[in-house]
């Protein structure tokens, strides 16, 4: 029988456990996979909400195509999750499904043996997806001039 709980960390739109209560964290495996799930969550958002937005555009008269970028950054993006879907699972960490639920992203997995769940909000999830963005672009630019 699974024991179900609420996980996340306060701040940047992520609940505590609790209720977003101060309280414990789970004792039951170091932290290092939160953030490898966070990392894995908002990759997998990336690569596929650059995909539905290149659809959008693709649908529209542009006087530039702007495919074979979006389409490398989302296949960045999607290597990226993959990596870390696998640093997942050697730390014992098996995602069992993710949905979105009006303005918070559920993630449900097995860690430890136990059914948990980690709720993320929209906003956040989006603000990183930007962040991670921009990451990339620097990178590009970067092997670009050769550095």
């Amino acid at each position: 029988m699974n024991k179900r709980r609420l996980l996340g960390l306060d701040g940047e739109g992520r609940r505590e456990e609790n209720g977003g209560q101060q309280g414990s964290v789970s004792r039951m495996q170091p932290d290092g996979w939160r953030e490898t799930l966070q990392e894995c969550v908002i990759f997998g958002v990336l690569f596929k909400a650059v995909m539905v937005d290149l659809t959008v555009l693709q649908a529209r008269a542009l006087k530039l195509s702007y495919q074979a970028p979006l389409e490398e950054l989302s296949h960045w993006a999607e290597r990226r999750h993959y990596q870390l879907r696998r640093r997942l699972r050697e730390q014992g960490c098996f995602l069992l499904n993710s949905e979105r639920l009006d303005q918070v992203y559920r993630i449900q997995l097995i860690i430890g043996g136990y059914q948990q769940e980690a709720v993320y909000s929209v906003e956040w999830i989006r603000a990183e997806c930007e962040e991670r963005i921009r990451i990339w672009l620097m990178e590009r630019g970067g092997e670009r001039n050769g550095a």
